[in-house]
């Protein structure tokens, strides 16, 4: 009854091109079920209805900005002109981009094709969709429980075995490079450049080689693939992956201009607002017409005012107070801390260690460098390291013995431990 309701409700369609005529599927109890176009319910006031452009039409890149020359705002006037210095078509073009930020910059995964191809596309159709997205991007945006950055593996062309297209996933999910492999030998040359990009450290990478999460999607005919399309994989070692629905943002991003996807909630801003103001037009005038009362309630609140601001300068009063508190007694801990470390040195010197100077830094818990003379010096870091006032101990000097008077000088740095 519930999924009766909410495919009456909140119909979800999709149309894409399968062996050169068109294939409709609607989503149902959690999947994407194929049906005959005439089951496609109407497109009402919460339907999705979404066109996939075939891969054969679409060019796929993966574009940078740097932040700080594009804002968000900027970024759809941004990935156009970009588009157009390596778009090989003359017509006009359409655009979807995915973008993420990403170290000072944005990285935007762009595919474009002609726009006389989406509507030759929409003509076919027996609806007028409500958004228009590559079918790869939507394949990605609708992978459900993804663990990144990994490689998603797809058929090449589902109308013929053989081959396959990899996607490699950065870790907010959008494709850094997608790459078709026809033939055993691109699939090696694929792994081999994945490696060398995506797993090393000079390459800025994660330290885990992408290869390391390998998904299979659903309807990939694993006796196709030998172990070179899968990195020397076995297919069981793979985990097959299904597409479930796409997030709003990327689904949002494919909508079609003029077009109200009242699934999302940005699109009811615009009457919100204007239920809103309608609200505050009508409070307006009744605060005309009380307005003599309203005067009276201003200077009362104007009294509550003064007294709030009074507490709240005496709240913030009371918090300096507290803080400076704070910091006396984080001073005295370190002071006490220090004194007991300096009790505790003098007990453990041996009688032949001199002291020549000693200086203390309350910076990071408290540091102490003492400086001296001893007959035998080496052995005094262990020493000192082993009383409890004394985190760490290390020698700042090499240990040799003064010929002149046969003492070893040393240099020590003391780590006090903490007392918080």
């Amino acid at each position: 009854m519930i999924e009766e309701l909410r495919r009456w409700l909140l119909p979800r369609s999709i149309v894409r091109v399968r062996e050169q005529s068109l294939q409709y599927l609607i989503y149902a109890h959690k999947k994407w079920q194929p049906v005959q176009a005439e089951s496609i319910p109407e497109n009402g006031l919460f339907g999705q209805q979404l066109l996939l452009i075939p891969d054969a039409e679409t060019l796929f890149r993966c574009r940078k900005f740097p932040l700080a020359h594009v804002k968000e705002g900027e970024l759809e006037e941004a990935v156009a002109l970009d588009a157009e210095t390596w778009s090989p078509w003359e017509g006009e073009i359409d655009s979807y981009f995915w973008p993420v930020r990403s170290n000072g910059q944005w990285l935007v995964a762009v595919w474009i094709w002609e726009r006389r191809t989406a509507v030759r596309l929409q003509e076919a159709t027996t609806f007028w969709p409500t958004h228009v997205m590559p079918e790869r991007a939507w394949k990605i945006a609708a992978l459900d429980e993804l663990e990144v950055p990994a490689v998603y593996i797809d058929t090449l062309d589902p109308a013929q075995p053989g081959g396959c297209v990899y996607a490699v996933l950065h870790e907010a999910k959008i494709p850094l490079q997608i790459i078709e492999a026809a033939d055993e030998a691109a699939a090696l040359r694929f792994w081999r450049s994945v490696d060398d990009t995506h797993g090393g450290e000079k390459a800025g990478g994660t330290g885990t080689p992408v290869s390391g999460h390998i998904f299979l999607d659903k309807d990939v005919d694993v006796g196709t693939l030998s172990g070179g399309f899968l990195n020397g994989l076995r297919p069981d070692e793979c985990r097959r992956i299904d597409q479930t629905l796409p997030g709003s943002g990327a689904l949002g991003r494919g909508r079609l201009q003029g077009v109200k996807d009242w699934t999302e909630p940005v699109s009811w801003f615009r009457p919100v607002g204007v239920i809103v103001g309608l609200y505050l037009f009508w409070l307006l005038g009744s605060s005309l017409i009380l307005w003599q009362k309203g005067e009276a309630v201003s200077e009362q609140v104007a009294v509550a005012q003064s007294a709030a601001t009074d507490v709240i300068e005496l709240r913030d009063n009371v918090s300096s107070i507290h803080q400076k508190l704070r910091k006396v007694y984080q001073l005295r801990s370190r002071q006490l801390a220090f004194e007991e470390a300096l009790a505790a040195l003098s007990e453990v010197l041996p009688p032949d260690a001199w002291l020549d100077s000693l200086q203390y830094e309350a910076l990071e818990g408290g540091w102490a460098d003492i400086v001296g003379t001893a007959e035998r010096s080496a052995g005094l870091a262990a020493v000192l390291e082993s009383l409890p006032e004394i985190e760490h101990a290390m020698f700042l000097n090499d240990i040799r013995k003064d010929e002149r008077t046969g003492l070893e000088p040393f240099n020590i740095r003391l780590k006090l431990a903490s007392k918080e």
